[in-house]
């Protein structure tokens, strides 16, 4: 494709505009140059009902105080090395449960809706 239409592409998938980098150069470009203007996520008519683009970390822009903060706070009590090691168990024990749901599902020769069982055991996670 980037030879009949150039190295930066838009496609259209629905009504979610995405750009393609096909150089490494062109990669390193967006990623390092223009990382600030294009890391931000566009927040939908639902999320801005509830407000919700003024406190979450997902939607807020990554140049604003309050994004700096949620992030300090998140690798500062969310993701510090201490707190993934106090919840390794957790997570061992529900990534078996979801292994052995499988199996049993396998062996019972039943389809798997695999987002739904990943996304359950995701929340159960997280909960």
């Amino acid at each position: 494709l980037s030879k009949t239409y150039g190295p930066i592409m838009r496609l259209k998938l629905g009504s979610l505009n995405t750009v393609i980098v096909t150089s490494p150069e062109g990669a390193r470009e967006v990623l390092r140059t223009h990382d600030q203007i294009l890391s931000g996520r566009k927040s939908t008519n639902t999320i801005r009902s509830i407000n919700h683009h003024e406190a979450s970390l997902i939607f807020l822009p990554s140049s604003s105080a309050r994004w700096r903060l949620f992030r300090k706070l998140s690798v500062t009590h969310l993701f510090s090395p201490q707190r993934i090691e106090a919840t390794k168990a957790l997570r061992m024990k529900k990534a078996q449960e979801l292994v052995s749901f499988m199996n049993e599902s396998s062996e019972r020769e039943e389809a798997v809706n695999i987002s739904r069982a990943s996304f359950i055991t995701a929340l159960n996670i997280t909960s």
